[in-house]
């Protein structure tokens, strides 16, 4: 597919997973749900997991049109120094915050939809907004700095259509802000390891350790370790951006 690449086809992609998601829970369950309740009962899980399946065929569905698989499961733009260890911050922060206790007491069939939930989420939500997204930005003139902040940014807005499946409108507009940030982690991820496969699976068990019933305690230790890492790369910028050159326009 030939497309002239533009800042507004990110936004686009953004629209139209989150249409693809919601759509397919709001189909599941018309009702709706307590979402804070989300993984207490199989009934609460299946219409999450079922609405990050269609997510993940959507995505795969527009790599395929667009023909951007190597583009958007590799990636040839490294980090340097201490950045190249952000793959394994991003895990020591998925151990310390997790809820072994929590964890080990669910029961097995709602852990087993948790675990599908965490697989589904990693793979879709990695598939269009560290990749599809990523990808896009970078064939557009801007620096890799402002790939890196809006592809975040659209990440955050991803999570503001909670508030149609359950979830109060102010925690909505502060998951903004966190999955902003989380978002910043994984793509650090994908640029240390070349690839956007171990994006996938932190994202993954990050997302499991919430779903399985993470305290307040641990959330605000994950919340604060992802604004340290966001912090930290603005104070590291030469690692990451001292020799962005502007993405070259292009078709494809």
């Amino acid at each position: 597919m030939r497309i002239r690449p533009s800042i507004q086809l990110p936004f686009g992609f953004l629209v139209a997973y989150c249409v693809v998601w919601i759509g397919t829970v709001l189909i599941v369950r018309p009702d709706g749900f307590d979402m804070e309740e989300t993984f207490s009962t199989v009934g609460n899980s299946k219409p999450l997991v079922y609405g990050v399946m269609a997510g993940s065929a959507f995505g795969l569905l527009v790599v395929a049109a667009f023909g951007w698989w190597r583009d958007v499961f590799r990636d040839d733009r490294p980090v340097r120094g201490w950045l190249r260890w952000s793959p394994l911050i991003v895990l020591g922060i998925v151990l310390v915050t997790t809820d072994y206790g929590n964890l080990g007491n669910l029961d097995g069939e709602v852990l087993a939809w948790g675990l599908a939930m965490a697989v589904f989420v990693g793979f879709s939500e990695e598939l269009t907004f560290r990749g599809l997204n990523v990808v896009a930005l970078r064939k557009t003139p801007l620096p890799e700095f402002k790939v890196w902040w809006i592809s975040c940014l659209l990440f955050g807005l991803l999570h503001l259509p909670n508030a149609i499946i359950g979830t109060p409108i102010s925690l909505a507009v502060m998951q903004i802000f966190v999955a902003a940030m989380t978002g910043s982690a994984f793509y650090l991820v994908r640029r240390a390891t070349g690839s956007i496969v171990p994006a996938m699976i932190l994202h993954g068990l990050w997302d499991l350790s919430i779903f399985t019933g993470e305290s307040g305690v641990l959330a605000v230790i994950k919340a604060v370790s992802s604004a340290a890492l966001v912090i930290a790369l603005f104070k590291s910028q030469h690692l990451a951006f001292d020799d962005d050159e502007p993405a070259t326009v292009a078709t494809t």
